[in-house]
């Protein structure tokens, strides 16, 4: 995106295309370059800009008087994401737009999306007839864009334009099903989150759940202690008089933060967690803000999947300036045993210098098939060390 501020200057960059925001969000040295704030001091999570943006320019699409913006701290997003980014582009961005999300091919289309004159929004669930209608004008906008195989669901905004849809959780042969929850539709979030003790009170049969501790999750207002948990089936509820979207072994970040209820409270309902890349990836998704609807369509598989995931050696990199450093280490992982450390430095991988690498094709480089081995090297307290790990499947 380009971002013009007050006084004419600009910058462009990359930002992250994140449902979970309501608003444009923008790291502080962006933001003060820009001439929207006069802050100089760390933002304290989210604060709010005192002036508004001039212009918003992403291909041809453009939005002048783009306010509110929130401030922030992205060094978060760029040590997890090991790329530069300017902040997050959230939904209040795209009214009166509809976006075409194809994460398999990595493209992102802008679609025109006026409101008609003959829609009238009701709450999804409220009418079949009124469902039926607003999916069909959907459907519309998007066009030879969508498979026979797309699924639509509807969304309600609430709060600072938090997209909510419902969802519930079974056993993978549909036992021990949840009630329907309130979640999150974020495009931002890696994972999907479950917001704890609040979720396994509601679904107790997550308690049992195979699940791995020790890892970290990243947020705007911190770092959490998160344990991944593989939730067998998630079932969104659709809006196209089908059964339930399902997804099954779903990767969920299961963490203890006041995120939880601060969401809760700015939409006034309970809140379950994010629904995030690890149940939207795999296809297309188009999301349309002005009639409410997200639809979901299956992946025509441009990128093979990852069949190693969680076969690794069970370390959670981040990146700093240009170093790869360790975040998290999972219990009972082949490095935990080594004696790898939190703030260990990789600095090879299988005889290969990593310092400038992408964190993501590192990640993807330690995962393989059980029982096969990667060489790693390690820095601590500027001394290296060597070590033969063999992988294993941790989840």
């Amino acid at each position: 995106m380009r971002l013009i501020g007050p006084s004419g200057v600009d910058t462009s960059g990359v930002l992250v295309l994140d449902t979970g925001a309501g608003f444009l969000g923008l790291d502080l040295p962006v933001a003060s370059r820009l001439g929207i704030t006069q802050n100089v001091d760390p933002p304290q999570g989210v604060e709010l800009a005192e002036t508004r943006l001039s212009r918003l320019e992403l291909g041809p699409m453009q939005v002048d008087q783009v306010g509110p913006v929130l401030v922030l701290d992205a060094s978060i997003i760029r040590r997890a994401a090991g790329r530069s980014v300017l902040g997050l582009a959230g939904v209040d961005l795209f009214r009166g737009r509809a976006l075409w999300l194809d994460y398999d091919r990595e493209r992102l289309t802008v679609v025109p999306a006026p409101q008609r004159p003959d829609t009238s929004l009701s709450e999804p669930g409220e009418s079949a007839e009124a469902d039926a209608r607003i999916v069909a004008h959907s459907r519309e906008l998007f066009g030879a864009r969508l498979s026979a195989r797309a699924r639509a669901i509807r969304f309600r905004l609430a709060g600072d334009s938090k997209m909510l849809v419902r969802a519930r959780f079974s056993n993978a042969d549909g036992t021990a099903m949840s009630r329907w929850l309130d979640f999150v539709f974020d495009t931002g979030a890696t994972k999907s989150v479950l917001f704890e003790p609040a979720f396994s009170e509601s679904v107790v049969a997550a308690r049992d759940w195979r699940s791995l501790r020790g890892l970290i999750a990243p947020t705007l207002i911190g770092t959490s202690d998160a344990r991944l948990v593989l939730a067998p089936a998630v079932e969104l509820e659709a809006s196209d008089g089908r059964e339930a979207v399902r997804r099954t072994d779903v990767d969920c970040a299961a963490i203890e933060t006041p995120i939880g209820a601060t969401i809760s409270n700015a939409v006034e309902r309970p809140v379950g967690g994010l629904l995030g890349y690890s149940f939207l990836k795999g296809g297309c998704l188009g999301l349309d803000f002005t009639n409410g609807v997200v639809w979901i369509d299956p992946a025509r598989r441009a990128h093979p999947p990852r069949p190693y995931e969680y076969s690794q050696v069970g370390i959670q990199l981040e990146r700093s300036g240009d170093r790869l450093l360790v975040l998290g280490v999972a219990e009972g992982s082949p490095a935990a045993e080594a004696g790898i450390r939190v703030g260990d430095e990789l600095t090879s991988l299988s005889g290969r210098a990593v310092r400038s690498a992408d964190v993501t094709r590192i990640a993807a480089a330690l995962e393989g098939a059980p029982g096969t081995r990667v060489r790693l090297v390690f820095e601590r307290d500027g001394a290296p060390k060597q070590y033969l790990l063999t992988r294993r499947r941790l989840l």
